[in-house]
């Protein structure tokens, strides 16, 4: 791998060094039999337009353009390497790369739409819960520490809650909820307790699943000096204390996954916030068309619907409607449909 720190060097012809250096091991792989991949991070920084660079940037483009003119001819007998740069500013690069020979194919990476934001939060949630669980043996052969907790945000009613024990239900895991409202006791050093208890609980259960719902109220920013120091704080504090110890002491653990949720990630102390504590934090966004359409069928299932209801017209106009929010529209459809029943049978 290629970037802009490993090029721009203090001292003259480092950088064209590195890149001789670096193409030479990927010639070395290739004669091997082995494939090789030369990746260039943000081109554009390296190999910017000529009316644009300095004096060292040129000695730069000009030893790449070597080299990869030099690749060219080497691949009919080194067919197992490939160059590959990266860049959002594609119309900053020399244009003297952006041809056949050099970089023959530009391939543009789009933001991903929101169908394919919801496959990739549910395809790092499964490889974040269930693979630790699932394939225990396959990480501690390689040597990977699974990942020990989970932070999911989002718009409140985004059913986080229902993701974790999907999750947990496709894991075959045990699953412990605690919310804000359970810690927060009217007794001195009760939630600690409990939380102690339930992290004891899920070590005898394991494979288990610790859900904190609310997390920005269990775990909430620590005030520095002179800050709050009312009864509550002092709480969350002695509470968050109390989190940190436990998820520390997960790594004697094996097979117990921490998941929480929040519609405020910004409130939870950046202490948890930390590989080791809550190493993956997934964004969980409102449900898209389809999602939506899912959910006004499964509310409305008992619902006797008139022949002009369209659930699919319905789900189109609902845009950044979360799932509690379409739950409530079938409620008050449900409710007008009564008042208006009710009217009909007193008059």
């Amino acid at each position: 791998m290629i970037n802009t720190y490993s090029v721009h060097k203090a001292n003259v012809g480092e950088g064209e060094k590195f890149l001789r250096e670096a193409f030479s091991e990927a010639y070395s792989q290739a004669s091997q039999g082995k494939p090789a991949v030369i990746f260039i991070d943000e081109i554009d920084a390296i190999c910017p337009c000529r009316n644009n660079r300095r004096e060292n940037e040129a000695r730069i483009v000009g030893q790449l353009l070597t080299l990869m003119d030099g690749n060219k001819k080497s691949s009919k007998m080194l067919p197992h390497i490939v160059v590959v740069g990266s860049t959002n500013r594609v119309n900053a690069i020399d244009p003297a790369l952006r041809r056949g020979g050099r970089f023959d194919s530009e391939v543009e990476v789009t933001i991903p739409t929101v169908e394919e934001r919801l496959q990739i939060l549910k395809k790092e949630l499964q490889k974040a819960v269930e693979w630790p669980i699932k394939h225990a043996a396959a990480y501690g052969r390689l040597g990977i520490s699974p990942v020990r907790g989970v932070l999911l945000h989002g718009p409140p009613g985004c059913s986080k809650t229902t993701l974790a024990k999907a999750a947990a239900h496709a894991s075959q895991a045990s699953f412990f909820s605690l919310s804000g409202a359970e810690l927060y006791s009217k007794y001195v050093g009760e939630g600690e307790a409990l939380l102690r208890r339930t992290f004891q609980k899920a070590r005898l259960a394991s494979p288990s699943i610790i859900f904190f719902d609310e997390a920005d109220t269990i775990a909430p920013k620590r005030t520095g000096p002179g800050g709050n120091s009312s009864g509550n704080a002092t709480v969350g504090e002695k509470l968050l204390s109390t989190l940190l110890t436990e998820m520390d002491g997960l790594e004697l653990a094996t097979g117990i996954i921490v998941l929480a949720a929040t519609n405020r990630p910004n409130a939870i102390d950046p202490a948890l916030m930390r590989p080791g504590r809550f190493d993956k934090v997934l964004y969980v966004p409102p449900p898209d068309v389809e999602g939506r359409y899912e959910i006004l069928r499964i509310h409305t299932r008992k619902m006797k619907l008139g022949e002009d209801v369209d659930l699919w017209k319905i789900a189109e106009c609902t845009e950044l409607f979360t799932g509690a929010d379409l739950e409530g529209l079938c409620r008050e459809a449900g409710m007008a449909a009564l008042r208006e029943d009710l009217c009909k049978f007193h008059l």
